[in-house]
């Protein structure tokens, strides 16, 4: 295999004979036995050392070696995958009594497991892809693509957006029910997201620094000298004695502040156990906690502790010992399930309301509602000039003499100046299964989605074609809008799920039959990736020139990307224009663009001023 890199963009050239790739593909198949039994062996050694060590001193290590690797370029999030995973396999186990802490040679052993592990499940799943089917077999490579891409998104543990937007989402959708969460826990939407927050401060300030307490308790604590009038400001016994009277969960001994440092053996569990300054952040955490044992579905599987097993972290990230306190090992991990964390607090508590209330669109509140409003507030707000129609309305011709049309309806009409935007949007998500690459349900809810949406949306483009004076009916069918024949289409489809980086590989889906073959697809986004775009897109005239090169790459089926917000960033760098010579690899892979995407939503999140991304080309 040879393998060129030029710039940002990777590109691939099998050199191998027929005879040698045959020998390559058995010596993979005889390979597959050994990489099972390895997994096998390694997660019982996992499983074993939990059993035998202090689980909070293990997590809180985990947890530890997550924060010191993250922004090393070699992790590529290693270190978190590992953590997620350490704390399904804890949580799947009863709690020990007084169980020793480990040595730092039995941390170190339990970090290179289960980095083992991560490493040879993506080694036997992409072996398994590359495989030769036997004979009478139904793999197809299209479908067998889709699987491994949909395991490896889902053993990476990508975060599916910038935290603003999943942040701003699900407070948009869950606040709606906030009378339904006070009744059933006694918090708010916004209360969650308040308390973790205040949770992860108070962490960080038990947390010692090389030159003392951490910045955020000194802040804290000169903020609350400057509230009591007190002058000196200084951290007396006395003072300090005080202040944590109102800040429990500061810690204080008899020289005064307290803190640990974060690598330091046995300073884990009054580092990482949650002390509470309210009683809604008790409710929070009450509500997302799980005991140790909880999990145990886990390890109760047809293959034990597997990695993209059945577990309840996700949904329940706080972690509770018998005397009932609670720990959280990863800040991120709830942000990074906030959806599925407010959707199984409401089914829990009232399935009926679920149902009624949370699915579907019979009410204003449910979920698909408010993701048809939250798009079109989203284009409204790049594209000001575009007049935009939500429920459009159009006849669908019936076949049959004397029988009235039927109306069907387009979510979301916008006509510009020059273009008219076709837009679909779809709230549903994939199953637990389908995460798995349990192929069945992942071609089930990628043609229930995205196959629909891709042929309502031509639908709709068909009608305007083919009528002589396309007419929609508007504003709860109140009022008319004829089309303009003449201007460009585009056609949008929004998606609510992620649909594990499977949006950007239509032609694996289409050569997969997951989706009908198209002459052209419309441009197909998650909802997140829209709200960057609609932070940084400066004008429409960007925004249709993105998509007149974008929309192409769906046919070129050696190009391969798994992010629209790296073809977003060589747009803005490259303009999106590969040179043709290119076309005669057997694949090429579109390298990392995203840096002053990044850069500036990281900036934008911590407080500083960002500077918004531009278009540097235009050819």
């Amino acid at each position: 295999m040879k393998i060129i890199r030029k710039g940002n963009t990777v590109y691939t050239r099998n050199k191998r004979s027929a005879k040698e790739h045959e020998q390559f593909l058995n010596d993979i198949k005889q390979g597959l036995p050994f990489i099972s039994n390895a997994i096998k062996e390694k997660t019982s050694g996992a499983i074993q050392i939990f059993r035998r060590y202090d689980n909070i001193e293990l997590l809180g290590a985990l947890s530890v070696n997550h924060l010191s690797d993250q922004m090393g370029e070699e992790d590529g999030g290693a270190g978190e995958v590992i953590l997620e995973y350490g704390m399904s396999l804890s949580s799947a186990i009863r709690e020990g009594n007084s169980l020793p802490f480990p040595s730092s040679t039995v941390l170190d052993e339990l970090i290179n497991t289960l980095s083992d592990i991560k490493f040879l499940y993506g080694q036997m799943y992409t072996f398994e892809s590359l495989a030769t089917p036997e004979e009478g077999d139904n793999a197809d490579e299209g479908l067998t693509r889709i699987k491994l891409n949909a395991v490896i998104e889902s053993l990476s543990v990508r975060g599916v957006g910038y935290y603003q937007h999943v942040e701003e989402i699900f407070l948009g959708l869950f606040s709606q029910h906030d009378k339904f969460l006070v009744d059933n826990y006694g918090f708010t939407a916004h209360e969650l997201i308040t308390t973790l927050h205040e949770l992860e401060s108070s962490w960080a300030i038990r947390q010692e620094t090389k030159i003392g307490p951490h910045p955020l308790l000194i802040r804290r604590f000169m903020d609350w000298t400057m509230e009591k009038r007190i002058f000196p400001p200084v951290p007396s016994l006395e003072n300090v004695k005080k202040f944590q009277l109102e800040n429990p969960d500061v810690l204080i001994d008899e020289r005064g502040f307290k803190t640990f440092r974060i690598n330091e053996i046995g300073d884990y569990d009054a580092l990482f156990k949650i002390r509470y300054k309210n009683e809604v952040q008790q409710k929070v955490v009450e509500a997302l906690s799980i005991e140790f044992g909880e999990n145990h579905d886990f390890l109760d599987g047809k293959v034990p502790g597997h990695m993209l097993g059945k577990t309840k972290i996700h949904q329940t990230p706080f972690l509770k010992k018998r005397n009932g306190d609670s720990y959280l090992f990863s800040y991120a991990l709830p942000s990074r399930h906030f959806l599925k964390i407010g959707q199984s607090l409401i089914e829990k508590a009232d399935p009926k309301y679920y149902n009624k209330y949370y699915l579907g669109n019979a009410q204003q509140i449910c979920r698909d509602n408010f993701i048809e409003r939250k798009v079109e507030e989203i284009f409204r707000s790049f594209l000001p000039e575009v007049e935009f129609y939500p429920n459009a309305k159009y006849p669908l011709k019936s076949e049959l003499p004397n029988k009235k049309d039927e109306f069907t309806e387009l979510d979301l009409l916008g006509i510009g100046n020059n273009d008219t935007y076709l837009i679909e949007i779809k709230a549903g998500e994939l199953n637990e299964a389908a995460k798995r690459g349990a192929v069945e349900s992942l071609v089930n809810g990628i043609k229930k989605n995205v196959g629909k949406g891709i042929s309502q949306s031509e639908r709709a483009a068909a009608f305007i074609r083919e009528e002589e004076a396309p007419v929609f009916k508007i504003n709860h069918n109140k009022a008319t809008i004829t089309v303009d024949k003449t201007k460009k289409i585009h056609r949008i489809l929004v998606t609510l799920d992620s649909f594990l980086g499977l949006l950007t590989m239509i032609n694996t889906l289409e050569s997969a039959s997951v989706v009908e073959k198209k002459d052209d697809f419309p441009w197909i986004i998650h909802i997140y990736d829209l709200m960057v775009f609609a932070e940084i897109i400066s004008s429409e005239q960007d925004f249709t020139d993105y998509l007149e090169k974008r929309i192409p790459l769906n046919n070129w089926k050696a190009f391969t990307t798994h992010d629209e917000l790296n073809l977003l960033g060589c747009f803005l760098e490259d303009d999106l224009i590969f040179k043709k010579q290119v076309r005669h690899l057997d694949s090429f892979t579109l390298g990392h663009y995203l840096h002053d995407i990044d850069a500036y939503f990281y900036k934008k999140q911590t407080g500083f001023k960002p500077v918004i991304p531009t278009r540097k080309k235009k050819k």
